[in-house]
């Protein structure tokens, strides 16, 4: 009937229609992805290039960090460049059993391909190989965070290993897939996000427990370092650099700052940050209800990572990176830390029974930590000595 006659014309026409609006719709978002990775400024190596006078601290340095990605390069090969973290095994202990030493090894092979340390005969992989096994691992571990679909991030440790994951793909980002570049561009956006004012407190010790805040300040603000600047044209770039310098100048205060006015630091003084402190007056602290030297020396391994961030971005670096580095580097150097005598490592290491595997909960949360008791005896402790 001409009815009928006249809807199935219309049909095709209406079909089309919908595609067309579809097509549209999904091109919208894909321009705004693309435009989120069009924001990164990548490295501009050429800035680097000259030859360096020999030094003996540089050359240890490059042959520690060589000797660690030959074994990350093996570990690479292993494991086929790929990482799965199944969904019924959500939780910090898998993911940061699996995430963080992934990360860490990208971004240390990234270093190594790109400051000329590269020996393919240390490293038993061709430049090549190691290269497109690296971006597929990375593009792996992209594909995982919650933000793209996955099981990982958006939690109280994600941030040290979003900022190790977007380095080691800045720092080759001319080898990065576009799909992966905005992946990892959502990644980095998410999680500096969280550290905004209005979503994130920042908490101080005060002198109360036996747990500071310190070293989780410190790697927080390495996701906002990474943001801004990868992306220092992004829209919410100003209030993410305002929050990284907040972070970084809480994560070593003391009390006595919470009233200084005697410096600026990124255009405030201590006493406009501060709402709290995390570290005694000498520059010691505590973590894990003991004075701990390790989370001591966070400041120079996390945040203190920003000397080098902000100098491949071509940036100034903020003035709160090292604030109170050297009031704690004072009491590493100085301070004398008396403990009881302890038999030999030797000794303490001969038996397989010392080399079995442990379990530890730390007394302030109930986050698992698993560490070999050898390796834990080699720091006397009040920790050592229960054990």
């Amino acid at each position: 009937t001409p009815k009928k006659a006249t809807t199935c014309r219309l049909l095709p026409a209406c079909l089309v229609t919908w595609l067309v609006l579809i097509l549209c719709f999904s091109a919208g978002g894909q321009v705004a992805d693309d435009h989120l990775s069009s924001l990164v400024k990548p490295i501009q190596w050429s800035r680097f290039e000259g030859t360096l006078k020999p030094n003996e601290t540089r050359e240890l340095c490059g042959k520690i960090l060589l000797n660690s990605a030959k074994y990350g390069a093996r570990w690479l090969l292993e494991n086929k460049s790929s990482i799965r973290i199944d969904h019924e095994q959500k939780g910090i202990g898998p993911e940061e059993g699996i995430v963080r030493p992934t990360t860490s090894a990208s971004l240390a092979l990234a270093i190594v391909l790109k400051t000329g340390l590269f020996d393919e005969a240390a490293l038993g992989v061709s430049n090549e190989d190691l290269v497109q096994r690296l971006t597929a691992m990375i593009r792996s571990l992209a594909s995982q965070h919650t933000i793209n679909g996955g099981v990982w991030g958006h939690h109280w440790q994600s941030a040290l290993w979003s900022a190790q994951l977007s380095r080691a793909a800045w720092m080759i980002w001319e080898e990065i897939d576009g799909e992966t570049r905005t992946m990892l561009c959502k990644i980095i956006e998410s999680e500096a996000d969280r550290y905004l004012p209005k979503n994130y407190a920042i908490e101080y010790w005060n002198g109360i427990g036996g747990d500071t805040n310190a070293e989780e300040h410190s790697w927080e603000a390495m996701i906002l370092q990474q943001a801004v600047a990868m992306m220092p044209k992004h829209e919410r770039a100003k209030k993410w650099k305002e929050a990284c310098s907040k972070l970084m100048i809480s994560a070593h205060s003391r009390k006595s700052d919470m009233s200084r006015e005697d410096l600026l630091l990124d255009g405030k003084p201590p006493r406009a940050w501060l709402e709290g402190y995390n570290i005694m007056e000498d520059g010691i602290l505590k973590n894990h209800d003991i004075i701990h030297n390790d989370y001591m020396v966070s400041m120079g391994h996390l945040q203190m990572q920003g000397f080098i961030v902000f100098s491949l971005a071509g940036m100034p670096v903020p003035e709160t990176t090292d604030f109170n580095f050297s009031v704690v580097y004072k009491a590493l150097v100085t301070r004398e830390f008396r403990s009881p005598p302890f038999p030999p490592l030797a000794e303490r290491c001969t038996s397989q029974e010392n080399l079995r595997t442990i379990t530890l909960k730390a007394r302030t949360g109930p986050r698992p930590t698993t560490a070999n008791s050898c390796l834990l005896y080699t720091s006397p402790s009040p920790r050592d000595r229960q054990k």
